[in-house]
């Protein structure tokens, strides 16, 4: 019995640490499919939407397992962030959706503009200062090696400075940035499992 639950608990690990290469690729084809519609503001497209929404919902994944690694050091900060990042992902999942149905309804349409969603476009900046709060907690409390923590806090100050003006250049080095970011850290948690990471999901 503890064998199997030992089997599906690495199978799960498995399949996030492959969420860290997807959901940053996904966020890099949505905004070339951005791109070739015209749109360096991701406020209009069906592919482009599609893929950020898949992006996002990749992301859920990913946070949750980076949250884990923060779990051993700082619980409490650990279990806020959960919950805030988890909402981040929810929000970016929306901007996607929104893209798409702005794409295919005749009229000018938002999905934000439904009851209770309007505070949607003004939960966009979480989802970076996350990112770099994140950074900076992992740099001070060395839970992440120096440089990856630094590529966090650049991912954190990257996204915004390119999606907020709609800056191309900046656009594909945030996307680029996030790349290589969560590649290095999915090969950081999968090089040393059994010292790092899932310490909060060990007790459970």
């Amino acid at each position: 019995m503890n064998t199997e639950h030992k089997t599906q608990s690495s199978n799960f690990h498995q399949f996030d640490l492959t969420t860290f290469y997807l959901a940053p690729f996904l966020l890099l084809a949505a905004t070339i499919a951005f791109s070739l519609d015209g749109d360096s503001n991701f406020k209009t497209g069906v592919p482009g939407g599609i893929l950020t929404s898949f992006a996002f919902i990749a992301f859920i994944f990913v946070v949750l397992r980076l949250m884990d690694l923060v779990y051993a050091t700082l619980p409490r900060f650990a279990t806020a962030m959960r919950i805030l990042m988890v909402y981040c992902c929810f929000v970016g999942f929306t901007f996607g959706l929104n893209a798409v149905l702005t794409a295919v309804t005749e009229e000018a349409y938002s999905f934000w503009t439904m009851p209770g969603a309007a505070i949607f476009p003004f939960s966009g900046i979480l989802w970076p200062l996350s990112l770099l709060i994140t950074g900076i907690v992992c740099y001070r409390n060395k839970i992440l090696p120096s440089r990856l923590a630094a590529l966090l806090i650049l991912c954190g100050v990257l996204f915004p400075a390119g999606r907020i003006p709609g800056n191309e250049i900046l656009n594909y080095a945030s996307d680029l940035a996030f790349i290589i970011t969560f590649i290095s850290i999915a090969r950081y948690l999968k090089a040393a499992p059994a010292s790092v990471g899932n310490s909060a999901l060990a007790t459970a």
